[in-house]
């Protein structure tokens, strides 16, 4: 009987992890779904123990608003939400403590040729905390996001994207405030 109930579980999990993977915004969207609710029980023994709960809510075109997943002790693990422009871009997205209390939102803004060329960062008293603003070549490609503290002009971290002849990128560099190398990402590409 235990041995079937966790079979039962895992088949469950299984066929809504398949069922997830397949539902993109536009089938949300066609299928008009608000809600995905999951419940995670683990089995140990013979007995059932709560593990997390998740609620993912959508808009009526597909796009994901609210993230939540509770832990066991009824705290959030992740609780977001998300806004969006008439161009389906994010334009503001908040990130919530444990408790529920509004930890940080960054508000994008974006140019003309629907790139985005600034982010905010506030606090939860809503102080601005970070400034990112992002650079583009002819193409189109990011070729740099410089954050900056609050002031607009003391530089906290930069970040330098190349790109190969083809458009993929091959190289993320992050500096520091001393534009000194702190990391360094590079994507070998393969093509036919």
């Amino acid at each position: 009987m235990i041995r079937n109930n966790i079979n039962c579980l895992f088949i469950l999990l299984f066929v809504s992890s398949l069922t997830m993977a397949q539902n993109t915004s536009s089938s949300i969207r066609k299928k008009n779904i608000r809600q995905v609710e999951q419940k995670l029980f683990d089995y140990k023994d013979g007995m059932e123990t709560f593990v997390r709960w998740s609620l993912d809510e959508y808009d009526n075109k597909g796009r994901i608003i609210t993230e939540k997943e509770l832990n066991a002790d009824s705290t959030f693990k992740v609780y977001e939400t998300f806004k969006y422009d008439k161009k389906n871009r994010i334009i503001l997205h908040s990130e919530f403590d444990k408790l529920g209390k509004l930890k940080r939102k960054t508000v994008a803004d974006f140019d003309n040729m629907n790139d985005r060329k600034e982010e905010q960062v506030f606090n939860s008293n809503n102080e601005m905390i970070e400034l990112t603003r992002f650079t583009y070549d002819s193409f189109g490609l990011k070729t740099q996001e410089i954050s900056y503290k609050p002031n607009g002009t003391t530089v906290t971290k930069r970040i330098a994207y190349k790109y190969d002849s083809k458009g993929s990128l091959i190289e993320r560099k992050v500096f520091n405030d001393r534009e000194e190398l702190i990391q360094i990402r590079n994507y070998k590409i393969k093509y036919n």
